[in-house]
């Protein structure tokens, strides 16, 4: 199918994808008109295999992070490694291929090895298309550099400086942040009488919410908690039969996460580089528990460098690091200050202006 943009991401986390819609959004924001495709790298090179691959990266990350993280390392320490080499060789006319029948003017890549197999296909078949990658947690790993990028979106400052270092052009860098969708750049926060915790999604399982927890963060003095559980239906209904609380909500998937942020003072959430930056962009701060997951573990030391959130340490207790956060408004306060010292840094707007730029 004939495109203007290709847009390629992956499964693998949810965050590529979401990366790859809030793109797109911002494309058609400036041209209405341009016809843009997103496409899952998998189902073009190993449509039939897609899901026992992304079966193993769930079982990986979640059960065996020593594995993973061991594949991870290698990709991110060296250029060109063995493993993604053998995956170019073996599907790269199918990329080449389909790249070819849908002619776009532009290919964006918001997944590692979509922005490998597009720089081969470009080496190889000489098709002579811009590619944009852009990088989805604050990282400078080799995976997500090759030599026949155009332009790189990253995270912040400090990860482009890195990518000069590893002999990226300047004037190839775009300091956008980790894109999010429009709904999330702007803050709407309004006073209000009472104060209100986020805590979210994948969070929830390393954290350990049980009715015990629930009932302590119910009666903390004047404040509010939302749960939001998502898609993981399991959890939500564990929750729901621990009982009724006056200051605790229970919401199972919802598409009101960018107001309950607007509304909250503190979001408890995982470490993955989406939602940090929809925090960053509604200016609160976070609280999250170490990952054990590689790239997730470089958005923690992030966090702890820029002193944007609070990071519970080995057994610290959740309801005790949230309790403290909400009766220290002086701490607060000088994480807000951070934030906004990133948000000067980042121009997350633009996402659309600079792709347009090399059509």
């Amino acid at each position: 199918m004939k495109c203007d943009v290709l847009i390629l991401t992956s499964a693998f986390g949810n965050g590529h994808i979401s990366v790859a819609s809030a793109i797109r959004e911002q494309l058609l924001e400036e041209q209405p008109n341009l016809r843009v495709t997103t496409e899952d790298i998998m189902d073009i090179s190993t449509p039939k295999v897609k899901n026992i691959f992304f079966d193993i990266y769930t079982i990986l990350t979640k059960s065996h992070p020593s594995i993973y993280n061991f594949f991870y390392k290698i990709k991110k320490d060296i250029p060109n490694n063995f493993f993604d080499e053998i995956i170019y060789d073996i599907y790269l006319k199918r990329v080449g291929d389909y790249i070819e029948s849908c002619n776009p003017k532009l290919i964006v890549s918001t997944f590692p090895l979509c922005s490998g197999f597009v720089s081969k296909v470009k080496e190889k078949y000489g098709i002579d298309v811009p590619l944009i990658t852009s990088i989805t947690d604050v990282v400078d790993s080799w995976e997500w550099i090759h030599n026949k990028t155009d332009m790189y979106f990253v995270p912040c400052k400090h990860v482009g400086e890195k990518l000069v270092l590893k002999g990226i052009e300047q004037d190839k860098i775009r300091i956008t942040g980790i894109p999010v969708k429009k709904e999330f750049l702007d803050a709407d926060r309004n006073q209000k009488s009472f104060r209100q915790v986020l805590i979210m999604g994948g969070a929830m399982d390393k954290l350990g919410l049980n009715p015990e927890l629930l009932e302590k963060l119910n009666n903390i003095p004047n404040t509010k908690t939302i749960v939001v559980t998502g898609k993981n239906k399991e959890m939500f209904n564990r929750l729901t039969r621990s009982g009724e609380f006056d200051n605790v909500e229970i919401l199972g998937y919802t598409k009101d996460v960018a107001r309950l942020m607007d509304e909250s003072d503190l979001v408890v959430t995982k470490p993955g580089g989406v939602t940090l930056f929809e925090a960053i962009n509604k200016g609160i701060p976070v609280l999250l528990k170490s990952s054990m997951v590689g790239q997730e573990e470089e958005n923690v030391n992030f966090i702890k460098t820029a002193g944007i959130g609070i990071l519970i340490e080995g057994d610290g207790s959740l309801f005790s690091q949230v309790e403290n956060a909400l009766n220290n408004p002086e701490s607060l306060m000088s994480l807000r200050k951070n934030i906004e010292e990133i948000q000067t840094e980042i121009e997350p707007r633009k996402l659309g202006e600079y792709a347009l730029e090399l059509i």
